[in-house]
């Protein structure tokens, strides 16, 4: 049965939750359904299965909030967006709720979420399920008292709002670009401060020369090498009349500089294409 749900991570088969009671609560809804609709099918049992998971999915999923891939009514990646096509932020919110229940110098072993109930026994995370709101839920946090294993549940409930969710897309967002930019501005002298060894600058073959540098910055830089003996001055192959001469279908002025400028210009603009 467990096969038979999606995870984030491809060919990783979802466990069926934290304790026996979540496996005996789906065993049971799954039985539940199938009955229904092994009627319905005429006793085909292919129909009635594929019929029976098809209708547990609208409230069963894989959630990772739990540090792993289980199984879980009502899973908080069903009705909550992913950031940057992850839902790791649910995960660290309900740590950090955990954590503060806790308190500083106990360790947070673990997280489970669980269901809401109110004073008459409603479910209220389910009823948030079903209304497309953003579901509630209890968090249960594992730790270690003088080294046994302990498990409480956080008092209040655990949910983050819309709000939340933009101001941490926003907050991602600005590391993102705070780390593209810090990537962007790193040069040779933060090689040379880091202790590594300074990377040769890659100029095309032909136009290096070994005896000719110039300066870019605070760096020694190898210049283009000057035309071989053979080279032939673009401007005085093209004619001009005037003040102006034609190249392709433009008037540069008639001038040796003039000429050889827009030529070069052409000549980029051909290498870009």
């Amino acid at each position: 049965m467990t096969s038979s749900f999606d995870t984030w991570q491809p060919g990783d088969e979802p466990g069926i939750g934290a304790d026996n009671r979540t496996q005996n609560l789906m065993i049971t809804q799954f039985r539940e359904i199938f009955e229904e609709e092994f009627i319905e099918a005429n006793g085909n049992t292919d129909i009635a299965t594929e019929q029976a998971l098809r209708i547990l999915k609208r409230n069963w999923g894989v959630s990772s909030v739990s540090g792993s891939a289980q199984l879980m009514q009502f899973p908080p990646e069903g009705k909550y967006p992913p950031l940057d096509g992850s839902h790791d932020y649910l995960r660290d919110d309900a740590m950090q709720m955990a954590r503060e229940f806790l308190g500083e110098g106990v360790e947070v072993e673990n997280i489970t979420l669980a269901p809401v109930f109110d004073g008459q026994r409603r479910n209220l995370t389910a009823e948030d399920w079903r209304a497309g709101r953003r579901p509630r839920y209890q968090v249960l946090v594992d730790t270690k008292v003088d080294g046994i294993p302990v498990s409480e549940m956080v008092p209040g409930t655990w949910a983050i709002t819309d709000e939340q969710i933009r101001s941490t897309a926003e907050a991602r967002r600005a590391q993102i670009r705070e780390g593209l930019e810090a990537n962007e501005s790193m040069g040779i002298r933060d090689f040379m401060m880091q202790g590594e060894e300074v990377p040769e600058p890659v100029v095309p073959r032909g136009l290096a020369n070994p005896g000719r540098t110039g300066r870019y910055g605070n760096y020694s830089v190898p210049l283009p090498a000057p035309p071989p003996s053979n080279f032939t001055d673009p401007a005085t192959l093209l004619p001009g009349v005037g003040n102006v001469g034609p190249v392709g279908s433009f008037l540069v002025p008639n001038s040796r500089e003039g000429i050889a400028a827009r030529v070069s210009e052409r000549g980029r603009a051909l290498r870009r294409r």
